[in-house]
């Protein structure tokens, strides 16, 4: 993915997150590689429905652009968002954003529901689309 295309893909999860799901979100300068530290693209919470114990939902996700929505993962990528996910508490999350149009094609995964590759990498394949939405995940309800 190229630099640009990611940072427009994680500046519109980000803002998405915040304008429409009412959730704090937060792109991190040093994703990728420009530390040694587990660091997600977007690192997002939000307080937990008043009918739930008082504690926050938090969100570490991994943004990958792809104009078909196919996308690979190293391994290592995925253990430090997993990492970092359970260090704060929250979940990690992979957003896929197939074209840059609109919001509904966002495709969110799991970490769990991601593939391991033979060589041990992870990937989402064209017949893993659609995953689920924005909404699904990261909406009022969810």
């Amino acid at each position: 993915m190229s630099s640009r295309k990611g940072d427009r893909a994680e500046r519109e999860l980000s803002n998405w997150l915040e304008d429409e799901a009412d959730w704090y979100a937060q792109r991190t300068g040093a994703s990728g590689g420009a530390t040694d530290r587990a660091r997600p693209d977007v690192i997002a919470a939000r307080p937990a429905p008043a009918t739930l114990p008082k504690r926050a939902r938090v969100a570490m996700v991994e943004v990958k652009a792809a104009a078909d929505g196919t996308v690979h993962l190293n391994r290592s990528d995925i253990v430090e968002l997993a990492e970092a996910a359970s260090r704060a508490g929250g979940d990690g999350y992979v957003a896929v954003r197939p074209s840059l149009n609109s919001h509904d094609q966002w495709h969110v995964y799991a970490l769990s529901e991601l593939n391991e590759t033979p060589s041990g990498n992870y990937s989402v394949r064209k017949e893993d689309l659609p995953g689920s939405t924005l909404v699904e995940v990261f909406g009022a309800d969810a």
